[in-house]
Formats: C-alpha cells, structure tokens, sequence
C-alpha cells in the first residue's frame, strides 16, 4: 500500500474532474552495472565516479519511506482518529500525514470499518475522501465483499467509481482472477475500465503478457480516464526485468502516444539496471522526440546510480545537443544526491556553457535535498543573470518540498531585491497547490499588484484541499483589483461547488457589478445540486432585478435535471408573471426535453397562450436542439401558426446551423415561401456566414432573386466585409437598391484599402460609384 502513496495524492488533486489514478509498483532496486571511465568532449561533459558513489546509489531517495513503513512506527486506531481529526487539508509534505497513510495497512478488518464510519463525520472533506482510498483498499485484502459493499452505497458516482477502483486495487494483489472475474461483470463505462486497469497494474508485475494484452483488449489505452500510467508502469517495468527486448518490440503496440512514452520509460529504466549500455543503444534507435528524450533521461538517470563516469562518457559521444544536455543533465542529478562535491566538480570541467549551466542547476536542485543550505551558498556565488534565478530556484524550490518552514523563514529573511522577488515568484507558483498557506503567505513579499494568475493558483490550491473558507479568507486581504477579480471567475463555480453557503456569504459582501453577478449565478446552480431550499431561500432575499434572474434561471436547469415537475410547480405558484418566472420555465424546459422530451410536450400542451408558454416553447427548442437539431425543428414547424411557431423555427434553425448548416438549410429549402422561410433562412445564414462565409455564400448564391434575398445580402456583405473584404466585394453589385449598394461599396473599399490597397483601388475604379464619392473613398487613408 505505501507504494500507492504518490499516486493518491496525484488522484486527489484531479478529484474535480472524477478520475483515479492507478497504483503505482514499487520499483526494483538499482542491479545494474557498467565499468567507469573518464569521459572528455570539447563541447561535451567530463567526470568520473568515485567507488563510494556506486556504493552509495540509490539510498538517498527512499530513506524517508523506508523509515516511515519500520515495525513499531505506525499509528494506533485511536491514535490515527485524533490525527484524522486534526488535519484540515492533505499536508502531502507533513510526515503525520505520510505516516497516518502508511498505518493504515496494520488495521484490522474490523479497525477499518470503524474508522470509515469515524470519518464520515470527524474528517475534512478532502481529507476524507482521499484516505478513503487507502482504507478501502486495506478491506479489499481483507474482505473484498465488504469493500465492495461500502463503495456502492455511496451516493456520488465519482466517488463511487473512484472507490471501485480502489477496491479492486486491493483485491487484485490478494487474488487477482476474482477481482477481473468481478471487473468484468460491471458495466461498459468508466467504473469498469477503472476496475480493469486496477486489475492490469496488480497482474502486471507477475504476468506483463496477459496484463498488456487485457490493456489492448479492453480499450483500455486511450488515457481518457487517468490511470494509463499506473498500467504501462506495472506492465513494462516487471516485462523489462525479464525480458527487455521482447518488452520492447510490445510497447510499439500502444496506440496512445502518451502512454506509449510512458512505456518506453519504464522499459529504458529497468532494462538499465541490469545492462545500461545495451538500454542506451536501443534507445538511440527510437525516432526524434519526446519518447526518445524520456528513454534516454531514464537510463542516463539509472546509469548514473550506480556508474555516473561511465554514463557520462555514453552522453559526451551523443550527436545530437539537446539529448546530449538532457542526458548530462539527468547524470547529475542522479550523482548529486549522493556526491554532491563529485557532482558539482565535474560540472564545473564541462566547457559548453549551456550544458554546463543546465547540469550545475540539476546538481543544485539534487543537492538541495540533503543539504539545502550549502546548495544554496553555491548558488548565491553564481554571477548575476537567468542561470543564478535559476538555479536558485532550483535549490529553494527542492527545499521546500523537503522543509517548508525553514525555507519560506529563510526567504523571508533575505532583504528586499529584485532577487528576492523573483525567488518569491517562483516558488509561490510552485507551492499554489500542494500548500497554498505557505503560497499565501509569501505573497506579503511581492509588490501589490503584481500577483497576476497565481491569485486564482492559490485559491484553488485552497479549494483542492477542502478549504474553500480559507480561499475566501484569503481573497477578501486583497485589494479589489483586476487580479481578484479573474480569480473569482475563474474558480466562482468550485467555490459554489465546494462550500456554497460560504460562497453566498462571501457574494454579499462584493461590491455591485458583474463580478458579482456572475458568482450569484454560478451559486444558485451548484447549489441546486444539493440543496434546493436553501438556494431559493438565499436568492428570494436578493432584491430583484437582472442579477436574480439569471441565478433564478441557473437554478432552474440544475433542479429539473432531478425534479423538473417541482421546479415548475415553484414558478408558478411562488413568481410573480413577468421575466423572471418567463426565464425559470425556459430554463426547466430546456433541461427537462433534454431528458424527457415526451414529459416536457406534454405539459406545454397544457399551459394557456401567452409569455409562459412561449418561453416553455422557447426552452424546448433549446433542449431538443442541443440533443437533435431535426427534433427541435420538427417540434418546431408543426407548433400552430403565429409568432411564437416563427421565433421557435429561427430558434430550431439557428442552433442547428451551428452544427451542420448544410442539412439545417437542406430541411429550410423544403418550406413553402413566405415569411416563415425568409426568417429561418436569415438566421441560418447570420451564423453560417460567421462561421464559414464561402459556404455561406455558395447557398446565399442558390436562392430566389426576391426582396427576401435582397436583405440577405446586405446583411451577409455587412457580416463579411470586416474579414474578407475581397469576398464581399462579389456580392455589392447584386444589390438593388442603389443607396444601399453604394453605401456597401464604401464600407468594402474602405476595409480592403487597409489590407490590399491596389487591389481594391481596381475594385472601387470599376463600381458604378458616383465620380465624387469614388475619388473621396479612393483619396482616403
């Protein structure tokens, strides 16, 4: 379970968009080896590897874990509830954290249960839903009947299907044909391809052969639902470690390119621990790109653990200087956390300034992690420019992952400088999410107003951990200003989502405009989701007008998704006849024929003429459009006669031409003429000739020569003539009314002046412009 860990956290992050991430496999000990030599190359890297660093390989990394997962050194049951209890956020960095996640596997059968019940009301919510996981799990290896139980009384079907996938986690390192018997049983869709690639990534550290060809099988390669690489990582590490070359003829197989990468990775990286110069020569045979640079950073990576000289001397002879960079690079980095004096010596040797620079900053950034303060020394004695912001930022942001405290007291020691700021900078960003706190707090340091996006990075980070209060906190110590208020629309739908009764308290207390007008509207329909009452009780108290409307209208989509007849029921009983009560019944309309177009017909049916029941239509059209445009515009034409059949056809037409304007003006052309086609028409072009006015025109070309295409024109040159000038000008001369074509012409002219003035000079020379206003339009800059 430890190994699950960093795979978790990365879960939690994307809890928002629903998806789990698959369990990652430990991965086997350094084996490989490789005879040292010196390496030397002009424009190349030079070193050599002390015995104390083969030694030493591979240590240093996992020291923390290792102590973490020793007998005696996990929580008790009572012990983990009052740490639970006690974390407002998931301090990823915090070692209670780390070792309340690692006790978990010590719990009993009848322990884990009884701590999931505590949580349910004793934990934060982030806190909660993610050491959900690990605990699940735990009671998959225990009893799997009883894990499975648990996930599908849960209500949200995120958390459902993230359970799931847990489970059969678990399940699957205990017995992994019961647990794909059952991940077979499910349903077509995301819970059973989560529960397959739980299954993948347990078989594929005994039996890559039969995970890979359940992966392909199952579609489980197209990446769509997060866990690809907890998949190809089991698969192709365990593969590679038996047989790295049939591995790799495999993993060419992967249709995803991603995950094909991935594979490689995993394969260059096993492969060179037991043979480094045999993965480096396959390596080089891959093509140019992103997989290539991967591999190679991975053997450079596992090389250098255990014969840093020898891998350098493989990168000095690579042809290519960015592979050659990237390769030296991660040499050093690998050899830094062990020999940091070594690293950074050999370092200093290489001549190009470039390697040089980015192997002195990966040194730095390794090193940091035992010893941030001497890293940091070295760094502040690195001349003045982009390589020392760099490579500072490299050590303080590697001290940060390791001490937080210390590093943000150290930096907010430093005296005040442009240095400072861009340290600030960089490591603010870098924090925004996995401890937004922290992030907040060095925002003190950076001169107001220059925040920029990091405002909303932050709040989100907040919002990430479950601390949606604290977002709001922290967003209402600053100043009203442009960056608060692009962090409030862009994170005003996760704050509504997170916490909206600390959402709506926060709206209050926003000065009047459109910041806040949007954040009403994006409460009042988050808030449906969950709490109905408590929306309309809020939004009733806001005094009427536009900003009421909209929420009144958002709150109506969300609550008839699940109770349309309530929702309707509330309109006309509880709003007074008018915009508001017009706009909430368009709104549950359109959400109800979006689900049950049979139901939302029949109860149009019933309404009496007048407003209600034209915006009813209206919204009608709109849900059938979005799901069948031919079923909104058959609904449409066969309303009876009048005004309200006209605005629903236009309606009908206008959101299908946004996706297929040839088969909306297909089914327009078989209208009998009148007034109804001429409108439907007009608003079938007004959106196909934004979209593609060449089109546009070749069916504008095909109409009638009559009043109704006269009007057409004009307002297709008015539409074109901004972008195409040359394409409007083909259409000025069909029109009839001279007034109107000559005002067109100087419209045109003007526009094509600016882009291709002798082209247009020829254009306006040949119109039957009158002499005057030709010499005026051609003499005009």
């Amino acid at each position: 379970m430890k190994n699950l860990l960093p795979l978790i956290l990365v879960a939690a992050l994307a809890a928002g968009g629903g998806y789990f991430v698959g369990r990652q496999q430990a991965r086997p000990a350094a084996a490989g080896s490789g005879s040292s030599a010196e390496a030397a190359n002009e424009s190349g890297a030079t070193g050599t590897a002390s015995s104390s660093a083969k030694k030493k390989a591979g240590t240093s990394a996992s020291a923390k874990d290792t102590e973490a997962g020793k007998p005696g050194k996990y929580y008790s049951l009572a012990e983990l509830k009052e740490k639970i209890r006690g974390m407002k956020s998931l301090e990823y960095y915090n070692p209670d954290w780390r070792k309340s996640w690692e006790s978990v596997q010590n719990l009993s059968r009848e322990e884990v249960t009884e701590l999931l019940a505590f949580m349910e009301t004793n934990a934060a919510k982030s806190v909660r839903e993610t050491m959900r996981y690990g605990l699940l799990e735990r009671l998959a290896e225990l009893d799997p009947e009883a894990a499975l139980a648990y996930a599908n009384k849960l209500t949200s079907k995120r958390e459902r299907d993230n359970a799931l996938g847990t489970v059969v986690s678990g399940w699957a390192q205990k017995d992994a044909k019961a647990a794909l018997a059952y991940a077979l049983t499910l349903p077509a869709g995301q819970a059973r391809n989560q529960a397959l690639s739980q299954v993948v990534s347990a078989l594929g550290a005994t039996d890559p052969q039969q995970a890979f060809d359940l992966m392909i099988s199952n579609g489980l390669t197209g990446n769509r639902y997060g866990f690809g690489w907890g998949m190809v990582q089991s698969i192709f590490s365990s593969w590679a470690q038996k047989n790295p070359a049939e591995a790799a003829l495999r993993a060419v197989e992967i249709p995803n390119s991603e995950l094909r990468n991935q594979a490689f990775s995993a394969i260059a990286s096993a492969w060179a621990q037991q043979d480094p110069m045999a993965a480096a020569q396959w390596v080089e045979q891959l093509p140019n790109g992103n997989q290539k640079q991967s591999a190679l950073f991975s053997v450079m990576n596992n090389w250098a653990q255990t014969d840093p000289g020898a891998a350098l001397a493989y990168a000095a002879q690579l042809a290519n200087p960015n592979q050659k960079r990237s390769a030296v690079s991660s040499i050093m980095s690998a050899w830094a956390q062990t020999e940091p004096a070594a690293a950074l010596a050999s370092a200093q040797q290489i001549t190009d300034e470039q390697t040089r620079e980015m192997a002195l900053s990966s040194v730095c950034s390794s090193w940091a992690q035992a010893d941030p303060k001497a890293a940091l020394q070295y760094a502040m004695t690195i001349p003045a420019g982009e390589f020392k912001d760099s490579a500072i930022g490299s050590v303080i942001g590697a001290w940060m992952q390791e001490d937080s405290k210390t590093a943000t007291q150290y930096i907010q020691a430093m005296p005040e400088s442009a240095e400072r700021k861009k340290i600030v900078q960089s490591v603010v960003n870098n924090l925004a999410y996995q401890d937004p706190k922290t992030a907040a707090e060095l925002t003190k340091l950076l001169p107001p107003g220059e925040l920029g996006n990091v405002v909303w990075q932050i709040a989100n980070g907040f919002m990430q951990n479950g601390e949606t209060k604290d977002a709001i906190a922290w967003l209402q110590t600053l100043p009203d200003g442009q960056d608060r208020r692009n962090a409030l629309n862009n994170l005003s739908w996760q704050l509504a989502r997170n916490d909206p009764k600390a959402a709506s308290e926060y709206a209050l207390t926003m000065p009047a405009g459109e910041s806040r007008d949007r954040f009403v509207q994006q409460i009042a329909g988050q808030w449906a989701d969950t709490d109905v009452p408590a929306a309309l009780a809020w939004l009733q108290k806001l005094p009427e007008g536009g900003a009421r409307t909209d929420a009144m209208s958002s709150l109506a989509a969300n609550w008839s998704r699940h109770d349309p007849q309530a929702a309707l029921d509330f309109a006309t009983k509880n709003l007074s006849a008018g915009e508001e009560q017009n706009r909430f019944l368009s709104s549950v309309a359109s959400s109800w024929a979006g689900t049950d177009a049979s139901a939302a017909k029949a109860y149009y049916q019933k309404l009496p003429e007048g407003a209600s029941r034209d915006a009813f239509i209206s919204g009608m059209v709109s849900g059938l459009a979005n799901k069948s445009p031919l079923e909104a515009a058959t609904f449409a034409v066969n309303l009876p006669a009048g005004e309200a059949q006209n605005k629903a056809v236009s309606q009908a037409v206008s959101q299908w031409s946004y996706k297929d304007p040839s088969a909306a003006a297909e089914w327009v052309n078989q209208f009998p003429s009148g007034d109804l086609k001429d409108k439907a028409i007009g608003n079938l072009l007004q959106t196909w000739s934004n979209s593609n006015p060449e089109a546009a025109g070749r069916f504008l070309a095909t109409l009638p020569d009559d009043k109704a295409k006269q009007t057409n024109i004009r307002n297709y040159v008015d539409r074109v003539y901004r972008d195409s000038p040359a394409m409007a000008s083909t259409w000025v001369d069909s029109l009839t009314d001279e007034k109107q074509k000559f005002s067109s012409i100087e419209k045109v002219g003007r526009q094509w002046m600016r882009s291709d003035a002798a082209k247009a000079r020829a254009w306006i020379n040949g119109t039957t412009l009158p002499e005057d206003r030709k010499q005026k339009l051609l003499g005009a800059k």
